[in-house]
């Protein structure tokens, strides 16, 4: 986006993930969850997100393994519950 200002490009960008943003007194950009920073309720917002980051990272992997699939290569994918995504393989 051309000549957009950077406030509004967080709130498209973010809004979009289902995250918003503040700046706090001492310059520091927060992204949280969609929770104002006055929410007390961040131990559902912290699995939220996790849930979000799972989403995302199926769908990396899913990218990952269709784009092997057009090259001609074989991958496998395994990942522990939340932990590093470990993709091997080759031609």
């Amino acid at each position: 986006m051309k000549d957009v200002p950077l406030a509004q490009s967080l709130e498209l960008v973010l809004g979009q993930l289902g995250l918003a943003y503040w700046v706090e007194e001492n310059g520091l950009l927060v992204i949280s969850a969609g929770l104002s920073r006055d929410s007390k309720n961040t131990a559902d917002a912290d699995l939220e997100m996790l849930e979000q980051i799972k989403h995302l990272r199926d769908e990396v992997a899913a990218m990952r393994l269709e784009l092997a699939a057009e090259r001609g290569t074989s991958m496998r994918i395994t990942q522990a519950p939340l932990g590093p995504m470990r993709i091997s393989g080759g031609r």
